[in-house]
């Protein structure tokens, strides 16, 4: 399955700001990763405290991978 960022890493690849480009693109994949893993994690947890804090965990880099899509997207890479 294509993802947004496997799509667009072989034209940030021949933009003006190259190296920025693919860090952005790196900070987004990271996010995914931590993503699936809060994921993963959420569907096993029982306890009310974890549940809170995961929900926070992951709000909180759903908003942080908003950002950087932003970013990349208003650099008219995508």
């Amino acid at each position: 399955m294509d993802t947004f960022l496997t799509k667009n890493i072989k034209k940030a690849n021949s933009s003006q700001n190259h190296n920025e480009n693919l860090e952005i693109l790196s900070i987004l994949r990271e996010i995914e990763v931590y993503l699936n893993s809060m994921y993963n994690q959420f569907e096993f947890i029982t306890d009310p405290t974890l549940i809170d804090s995961c929900i926070y965990d992951i709000n909180s880099a759903q908003n942080k991978y908003s950002y950087y899509l932003r970013l990349y997207k208003s650099r008219n890479i995508s």
